[in-house]
């Protein structure tokens, strides 16, 4: 019986070590399957996101990615920090009727 027992030890010990070798060997040839899927869809989602060109205000076509964030820094500065101190004068505020 302890012969038998030894014997199929050694089996189940060969079996794993052949299967444990073929594991490395696919995993070295195939390499990281779910890290190259997910740089794929990353760049799937980045070309997705791309602005190809924006219109200027003078109404040309900007392509450059650099002339493209100028622009839109400029517009949302220009949006958000405006200096008009003609913008309040125009406006009703409510009076407080105790005072």
């Amino acid at each position: 019986m302890e012969t038998a027992t030894r014997r199929l030890n050694d089996i189940l010990l060969a079996k794993t070590s052949y299967a444990m070798q073929r594991l490395k060997v696919r995993q070295y040839s195939q390499g990281n399957r779910a890290g190259r899927a997910m740089a794929a869809l990353l760049r799937k989602k980045q070309a997705q996101s791309k602005i190809p060109y924006l219109i200027s205000n003078e109404g040309t076509k900007i392509y450059n990615p650099q002339d493209i964030n100028d622009e839109m820094a400029n517009f949302y500065h220009n949006l958000y920090n405006f200096s008009s101190t003609h913008f309040y004068r125009n406006l009703d505020f409510p009076h407080d009727s105790l005072h």
